[in-house]
């Protein structure tokens, strides 16, 4: 391409379109006769590309360093914190607050459940009351004893 641009205004129209038509063929033809023409454009684009990509490429590494610094901040930041945590016993602490809360998890809704019923007996055994009509509602005629086998079929 650059040997046929660097003669390109030496050759005649006629030569000008042979050489178009078979590098590109019929329907590209014009597009490359106006190539060669503006090839000192071409040129001039070509180089402010080359360096426009450098100068990417630069911005780039910059932004990249940035964002993988402040990263490592955050990581040194976060794994500071965790030391901390862990060598305080606070970790540990917690750990082992939520394993004797779930494993005294029965006594500590037994309080509730006495302290709503302490508090409000009435309000308890009316609840008590709907709670036993819907359940022999439920298991209709048949009984709770019969519902869940513990006696025979009659």
């Amino acid at each position: 391409m650059e040997e046929i641009a660097s003669k390109w205004d030496t050759y005649s129209s006629v030569q000008q379109s042979g050489i178009a038509t078979s590098l590109a063929g019929v329907r590209q033809r014009e597009n490359i006769i106006t190539l060669f023409e503006n090839w000192d454009l071409v040129k001039k684009y070509e180089d402010i590309s080359a360096n426009a990509y450098g100068t990417a490429v630069e911005k780039m590494e910059a932004y990249s360093q940035g964002v993988e610094a402040a990263r490592k901040r955050v990581q040194a930041a976060w794994e500071g914190f965790a030391l901390i945590v862990n060598e305080s016993g606070a970790l540990e602490a917690a750990f082992n607050g939520l394993a004797t809360a779930i494993e005294n998890i029965h006594w500590i809704i037994l309080a509730a459940i006495t302290s709503l019923v302490a508090s409000n007996p009435a309000g308890a055994a009316a609840t008590l009351s709907q709670a036993f009509t819907k359940l022999s509602l439920t298991l209709g005629s048949t009984g709770l004893e019969q519902k869940l086998g513990l006696v025979g079929d009659s």
